[in-house]
């Protein structure tokens, strides 16, 4: 199984099961930060924004990529 990369700029889902009152019905954002401890060289956290214009910090396991459909 690949290791899922998450990127600044990516836009995402935030898990089912995730709670948080503040991100809205639709559980989308954009990723606009990465967060790293100083003990590890891979970023685990990321701070996401969303349309209502909140900011908060989840873990790499709580987020899912969203593909959007872009026609060429």
């Amino acid at each position: 199984m690949a290791l899922k990369r998450l990127e600044v700029g990516d836009y995402v889902y935030v898990r089912e099961g995730v709670h948080d009152y503040s991100m809205g019905d639709s559980r989308k954002g954009l990723i606009v930060e990465h967060i790293r401890s100083r003990a590890s060289r891979v970023p685990d956290q990321f701070l996401v924004m969303f349309p209502n214009k909140t900011f908060l910090k989840f873990h790499i396991s709580q987020l899912e990529r969203v593909e959007l459909d872009v026609e060429k």
